[in-house]
């Protein structure tokens, strides 16, 4: 719809057998900013607009036969500014002569990773 990017999907393997799917879009009707985490027996959704975390899990008994039951456990947390906090977070490692929650080296790779997918959706006009 622009001459830039408008939406972009990328399947991420890790070395530890992790695999994220990330989607971005800015043709999106909804503002969205989730994050689902599978795992063996339960699914962790972590909605960071509306600031809340849902667990869900294989509860007792069955719903339907051979259909477990699920359960959830939510909770809510207070909003913040994450930049404000960065910024906090930054000038306190500055001022202790500590290292910062996230390293530079880590910003550095999760900005290698960003270009890497741009670049590849360029180059082949597909998103992977």
């Amino acid at each position: 719809m622009s001459d830039t990017i408008d939406i972009a999907q990328a399947r991420l393997s890790f070395a530890n057998g992790c695999v994220a799917n990330v989607t971005a879009s800015r043709i999106s009707q909804k503002s969205k900013r989730k994050m689902r985490i599978f795992q063996k027996c339960s699914c962790i959704c972590v909605d960071f607009q509306a600031l809340k975390v849902s667990h869900f899990f294989k509860g007792e008994g069955e719903l339907h036969p051979g259909v477990p039951a699920i359960e959830c456990q939510e909770q809510s947390y207070e909003g913040s500014d994450a930049l404000r906090l960065e910024i906090e977070d930054f000038l306190l490692s500055v001022m202790a002569a500590s290292p910062p929650k996230v390293s530079g080296e880590d910003g550095r790779d999760a900005l290698h990773a960003a270009n890497r997918i741009s670049e590849i959706i360029h180059k082949t006009g597909v998103s992977l």
